[in-house]
């Protein structure tokens, strides 16, 4: 059993033995007799006592005296007593992004300020919590999804409250590809823009692929290989990028990263740009070929 005493209060507790009467009790903190005197014994009624010190109490009954042996009872269960400390810690996340992506790398860090030598503890969703003040998820899980709270416990049996809760949702995002115009009149540039992520201040950087035609795939579903656009290769900053001049029809689409190891996103599914000029030579060869016959 373990019970909190807020500041500046106390707590009674009562010891007693079942099925008979004229006992006076012993009591113990953290393993000592309390106080060092004795002087609570049989000093409270019906065997309490007031206590607003952290620690392990137990107790026990004796029996006895004026010239015969004192005859005592087992030592009672331990009850714990911790002390209010109204130091509330901060719960950090490191990075701060309230998305967390499959994969990535994060640290929660419950910082106290006053006082030191601290032992802390977790409250999780998932898994057994560690006892120092970083909480570390090397390899983000769908499993680590939920809420995190952390609280400090130092010697002398002293509590600070439960942090700030921080909610952590991992998952691994799928970006929609947008491109205008469309429809592309000659010379015309094309803006491509990688949308439906959360952007700033999450530090991706998209990147953008054109297909390409594969030979080798003509038998399958997907006859293309999708290739990074000369200018992202490295990934942009924005989540936007303009491709100057195309002449042909082609496919795009894009995803991003972010971190030192660039986790990534799903790719988008891939959008047409339609070259007019081509849409226009084809429709000029049908018709001569429909007014030959």
């Amino acid at each position: 059993m373990e019970t909190v005493i807020l500041a500046g209060g106390s707590v009674t507790l009562t010891c007693h033995v079942n099925g008979s009467t004229g006992w006076k009790f012993d009591w113990f903190r953290n393993g000592q007799q309390y106080p060092a005197d004795g002087s609570s014994r049989n000093t409270e009624p019906d065997g309490t006592i007031r206590v607003s010190e952290g620690g392990k109490y137990s107790c026990r009954g004796g029996r006895g005296g004026r010239g015969d042996p004192v005859f005592y009872s087992e030592t009672s269960n331990k009850v714990t007593i911790w002390r209010a400390d109204p130091n509330k810690p901060s719960l950090v996340l490191q990075p701060n992004w309230s998305q967390i992506y499959r994969g990535e790398k994060v640290t929660l860090r419950c910082e106290i300020h006053g006082g030191t030598q601290w032992t802390y503890e977790w409250r999780t969703t998932n898994r057994k919590s560690p006892s120092s003040s970083e909480y570390r998820i090397n390899s983000a899980t769908d499993a680590d999804s939920g809420e995190y709270r952390c609280r400090g416990k130092r010697e002398g049996f002293s509590l600070t409250p439960w942090s700030n809760v921080v909610k952590i949702i991992v998952s691994k995002p799928k970006p929609v590809l947008s491109v205008s115009p469309s429809w592309l009149n000659p010379g015309a540039s094309v803006t491509l823009s990688c949308e439906g992520l959360e952007h700033q201040p999450a530090g991706w950087r998209f990147f953008w692929y054109k297909a390409v035609p594969d030979p080798s795939k003509w038998d399958q579903t997907s006859s293309y290989n999708y290739e990074l656009l000369p200018g992202s290769t490295s990934g942009t900053e924005q989540n936007s990028f303009i491709i100057n001049g195309p002449t042909h029809t082609a496919r795009y689409r894009c995803r991003a990263g972010r971190g030192e190891s660039n986790i990534y996103t799903y790719y988008s599914e891939p959008r047409l740009v339609w070259s007019a000029d081509e849409i226009l030579s084809c429709f000029q060869i049908l018709v001569q070929q429909l007014l030959s016959q």
